[in-house]
């Protein structure tokens, strides 16, 4: 049996792309196309995305990097963007029937539903690059024009790893870790040490991913619970959109006991509370504020409220009278305010945080 290998003791940009020179293989190259990926084997093995790089400008203008691993492709320079390994890693349930062509086919045209979003089954290259193409992974259509751009400016090449599962997965694995470590393909941000330096692009474009994907799972799930409530007959809510900042998504990440979401005047607080699945429960600090923190008013600016009781939500919370105002439900005290005649307050930033 033949064993792949990178070159022992030489891992640098030079040796390795010498390496993927002489293993590349013209006949092992498709089209990103559904269709075409049919006629991959079914062997383990590491897959390479090249990218057309004039697509840079098209997805949200950015920059290539340098140096990036190029090949020629019908008489043009494509640029190698991404690269994974394919039947090498168990499932779930600890089951191991992956190989390359099912991998490149989920990659191309199966999971790409809002189910398959939300369960954390769609390719995150999928979810990459459909974040940087719009602002929706799931709305307008986007995965079909996603289907159609790589099918038009994508190919791939693959390269086998003759063997079972347990022949060749340390080898997979580890030949997949030097290529990203080295080559640092732009659209890799697992294990990609360019992913973890502020502000460069491949952080930068994991942090789009993340807005992305937190956005449209949000808009989905309120929408989902607009169209329950009315087929029950219930009154019908507004089907609002919650508006995740950059900063809400790094609060997300690194501190799970503190949510931030921002709510326009026009919405309900109370809906936009009850879509974000996150938010504390029990003893909570609630700080809502505006750009203008001068501009105070009874919950605006104002000081920070708190949920004293256990169990309580932050939703039942905003549903609730305000006895001191009216017995007015909160949520309608505050959009109130955003909507005083004197000064219209567009936009407010609600931070929950967790009280140990």
């Amino acid at each position: 049996m033949r064993k792949t290998t990178l070159i022992p003791n030489q891992e640098n940009f030079q040796s390795i792309t010498a390496w993927l020179n002489k293993n590349f293989n013209e006949k092992k190259c498709i089209q990103a196309c559904g269709k075409q990926a049919e006629e991959i084997p079914t062997t383990k093995g590491i897959y390479f995305w090249f990218m057309d790089p004039s697509c840079y400008k098209k997805l949200r203008n950015i920059t290539a990097l340098t140096p990036v691993y190029t090949k020629k492709i019908n008489d043009k320079a494509y640029h190698l963007v991404y690269t994974g390994t394919a039947g090498v890693r168990n499932n779930s349930n600890g089951i191991n029937n992956g190989n390359l062509n099912t991998r490149i086919l989920w990659h191309l045209s199966d999971n790409n539903t809002m189910s398959s979003l939300r369960s954390g089954t769609m390719s995150t290259f999928r979810r990459t690059i459909g974040s940087l193409l719009g602002d929706d992974l799931i709305e307008n259509d986007m995965q079909d024009k996603l289907d159609a751009f790589f099918c038009e400016h994508f190919y791939i090449y693959y390269i086998e790893y003759p063997g079972t599962f347990l022949d060749v997965k340390d080898q997979v694995n580890s030949d997949e870790s030097v290529l990203i470590d080295v080559l640092r393909p732009i659209f890799n941000l697992d294990k990609n040490p360019n992913a973890k330096i502020v502000n460069h692009t491949t952080y930068n474009i994991q942090k789009r991913r993340q807005l992305v994907e937190n956005n449209s799972k949000n808009k989905w799930s309120v929408a989902k619970k607009s169209s329950t409530t009315s087929k029950k007959g219930s009154p019908k809510k507004r089907v609002t959109r919650v508006l995740l900042t950059e900063s809400t998504v790094e609060l997300l990440e690194n501190n799970k006991n503190c949510v931030e979401f921002t709510v326009n005047r026009k919405d309900n607080i109370s809906s936009i509370a009850e879509s974000i699945k996150k938010l504390p429960v029990g003893p909570c600090r609630i700080e809502i504020f505006s750009k203008d923190r001068n501009d105070s008013r009874t919950y605006i600016n104002a000081q920070p409220r708190s949920i004293r009781a256990v169990n309580r939500t932050v939703i039942e919370y905003f549903n609730a009278v305000d006895p001191a105002n009216g017995n007015i439900p909160k949520w309608q005290l505050i959009q109130e305010e955003m909507n005083n005649k004197k000064k219209i307050i567009e936009t407010i930033t609600v931070r929950v945080s967790k009280v140990k």
